[in-house]
């Protein structure tokens, strides 16, 4: 399971947000809404980094909970539960589209993007994997003027590794990215 959180307007020194948790676990594969993005795959959020369709849904989802298990979101915010198991709190009013096996929520006023990708296997490693991933979107010209912060293992999880980095969006908008993948 990858997430990703990508933001603009990064000055080269200020702190990412935090990259939010998700549970739940991968089911079976469910039906997804087709989607004129390119055909860039990974567990990047560079996958969501366009503008979604037009007629893109938005959150929240009918029937969204803003509150399970007794844990509540904060105001203006709501649960989007996923086919596949997973749910998570995102912001109302946020676009979601399903690209491959990556689900891609947007912010309308910003670039702002969270992506969850349940279909990614770090195959043992999750530094490694992060480390193989960084470098094949560099190579393939996904990732311009790509400028690594760190991949690091994420203490008190297993098998999981955060990938920070910056590179130049649509525009030559300069964009700050944090990825956690853990198996």
């Amino acid at each position: 399971l990858a997430a990703g959180y990508l933001r603009q307007g990064d000055d080269d020194h200020g702190t990412p947000a935090a990259v939010p948790a998700i549970t739940g676990t991968p089911a079976a594969s469910s039906p997804g809404q087709a989607s004129s993005a390119p055909a860039l795959t990974g567990f990047s959020p560079v996958v969501c980094d366009h503008k979604p369709p037009a007629n893109a849904p938005r959150t929240p989802q009918p029937g969204a909970k803003r509150e399970v298990n007794g844990w509540a979101l904060l105001p203006g915010y709501s649960y989007f539960a996923d086919p596949n198991g997973f749910h998570i709190g995102v912001p109302d009013g946020w676009t979601y589209e399903r690209i491959g096996t990556t689900v891609c929520f947007r912010d309308p006023d910003n670039v702002r993007i969270l992506s969850i990708d349940h279909g990614r296997n770090p195959a043992g490693d999750p530094v490694a994997a992060c480390r193989r991933e960084a470098t094949r979107l560099v190579e393939a010209g996904a990732l311009p003027k790509y400028q690594a912060v760190g991949i690091d293992r994420v203490p008190m999880l297993n098998k999981a590794a955060d990938w920070e980095y910056r590179y130049s969006g649509a525009n030559d908008v300069r964009m700050h990215a944090v990825t956690r993948w853990f198996a």
